[in-house]
């Protein structure tokens, strides 16, 4: 069981991430999965490696299940990789035409992706735009995205709970 939702969503990425070999029966241990529920006295961290890349998996699928396009690429921005691809994408849903790259090096700043260049003063005197422009940028898209972050976070919390991943009271 995860402490709470920021923890089932780092797990998950991470686990994820990681390049796992060997043998599992990843199909039995997620039928299982599905059909027991978590059990309320184990960790994910006391799973096998192969148990652990399932419950990911098995996570990742309620993420997908709970979330629309945009929703979905914002909780894999949050928790996930650095992705060039969705930041195209959020920027061409929240963005103003004539501000593409900037926007989309603000969100990476927002989003927090490695390297200096995603610094707000780098963006600006990248652009030759003032520090302030780029920080109304931010807001204006921050404010965007927030509603969509909240209400899928919400979602994919209740369709942990319901699955025993989550206690209800944490």
């Amino acid at each position: 069981m995860f402490k709470n939702l920021n923890h089932a969503l780092r797990w998950t990425y991470d686990v994820l991430e990681r390049d796992i070999t060997g043998y599992s029966n990843t199909a039995a241990i997620m039928r299982l999965g599905e059909q027991c529920g978590a059990s309320a006295s184990t960790s994910p961290d006391d799973l096998t490696i192969q148990e652990q890349k399932a419950q990911a998996v098995w996570v990742y699928d309620i993420i997908q299940l709970n979330t629309n396009e945009i929703s979905g690429t914002i909780i894999n921005l949050t928790y996930g990789t650095e992705s060039h691809a969705c930041i195209y994408n959020l920027s061409a849903t929240f963005g103003v035409d004539s501000n593409t790259e900037i926007e989309c090096d603000v969100l990476c700043n927002i989003f927090k992706f490695a390297g200096d260049e995603y610094k707000m003063k780098r963006i600006a005197d990248r652009h030759g735009k003032h520090e302030q422009t780029i920080y109304r940028i931010r807001d204006r898209l921050e404010k965007e995205i927030e509603p969509y972050r909240f209400r899928a976070e919400a979602a994919i919390e209740n369709a942990l709970i319901e699955k025993g991943l989550i206690n209800r009271l944490t």
